[in-house]
């Protein structure tokens, strides 16, 4: 990722499972900014569109310590289901006026390949390589979604937007009062607006009956007297948690729980939903929940990851539940001349956790992380 807010030029290998620590403002929340922008500016073909999201002001996104040439770029190497090799894409965005970048940027140049093999390739509006086709269509704006025929590119196309999903989840999730969501995107939305039809849809499904008594077997280790959960009949339009009393049974409204019970039951939602998601990002998906639930959440998250459901990459600034990961898991983020770097620990603190002189959840209190 090149110039997108503090990330001026970062290169990160994630893992099945990756997550992020570092200082309040290191840049975190970037770059997971950076992926959600990426992913709508894809899906909807418009990199304008992407930016409602920022008020359309191109200067909330663009790095202040960005240098001429600038551009703004991503390029990215993923897997699809079915395919031996990986695909890598490239897109880069320039500024027309080059001494006043924040007035806006262009499409530059967009380019995908599988493996060795270059599927397409544009720039300035012009075709390097057109995909192989008699009749290409014009390379005008993005050409990713937009390629009738070309079926690895219709894939990466699905990789990159639906099967990506980025959670950041506010006080009220779970909740009436959150409001309603107008993103398109299949599955479980950002905010988790819509969890009661994604709820609905793993319950209506006898092939995904296993995971909703998944879902209430963890949620039973945080809450011992529950028996089920549930959408409200006939009316469908809650879920409804029921507890177990002296043998009696107790029907409550899930907006009645706690906010730590309803953010763990989001995250939940986010992984057991059906289709999965590719790709899964979490922006701190801790809050509020105890720490019994940390333990359960972290088990998830590494389940999701060792079962081939998909990759789960999160940021946190929990010492608890930082604990629950490996060291090889764990990138550091910091803030260097106003410019975001990412990278794994330093080897002497990876040998001091495998060592037990250190525990991850100590790189957030005892000895701050360092980059390798």
């Amino acid at each position: 990722i090149t110039n997108f807010k503090s990330l001026e030029d970062v290169t990160v290998t994630l893992e099945p499972v990756t997550v992020l620590i570092g200082r309040s403002g290191s840049g975190k929340t970037n770059f997971v900014q950076a992926i959600r922008w990426l992913r709508d500016c894809i899906f909807g073909r418009d990199a304008q569109l992407a930016l409602q999201a920022f008020g359309n002001d191109w200067e909330k996104i663009i790095c202040a310590t960005a240098k001429q040439p600038f551009q703004l770029s991503f390029s990215i190497t993923f897997d699809a289901p079915g395919f031996a090799e990986d695909f890598t894409y490239d897109l880069h965005f320039q500024a027309a006026n080059q001494q006043h970048p924040h007035a806006g940027l262009s499409l530059f140049e967009e380019k995908l390949a599988l493996g060795k093999d270059l599927l397409f390739h544009h720039r300035q509006g012009k075709w390097v390589q057109p995909p192989p086709l008699i009749q290409p269509p014009p390379p005008g704006q993005l050409m990713l979604g937009a390629i009738t025929g070309l079926q690895e590119a219709t894939i990466a196309y699905l990789v990159l937007t639906n099967g990506i999903g980025c959670y950041s989840f506010p006080d009220t999730v779970l909740s009436p009062s959150q409001g309603i969501s107008q993103s398109s995107f299949t599955g479980l939305k950002d905010d988790g607006t819509n969890f009661v039809s994604t709820f609905s849809g793993i319950i209506s499904d006898l092939r995904s009956w296993k995971n909703l008594q998944e879902i209430a077997a963890s949620l039973r280790r945080l809450k011992r007297n529950l028996k089920n959960i549930d959408i409200d009949q006939p009316a469908r339009q809650n879920i409804a948690v029921t507890l177990e009393v002296e043998k009696l049974r107790l029907v409550l409204n899930l907006a009645q729980e706690s906010e730590g019970f309803r953010r763990l039951l989001a995250c939940l939602l986010a992984i057991y939903q059906e289709p999965p998601k590719q790709t899964v990002i979490f922006d701190e998906p801790e809050k509020g929940i105890y720490i019994a639930g940390l333990a359960i959440l972290a088990e998830e998250f590494q389940n999701y990851a060792e079962r081939g459901r998909g990759q789960i990459i999160l940021t946190t600034h929990s010492p608890e539940f930082l604990d629950h990961f490996n060291p090889e898991q764990i990138r550091v983020v910091e803030m260097k001349g106003y410019a975001t770097q990412i990278g794994p620990i330093s080897s002497d603190q990876v040998e001091m956790i495998r060592e037990k002189f250190l525990r991850p959840g100590e790189l957030l209190t005892v000895d701050l992380a360092r980059l390798d």
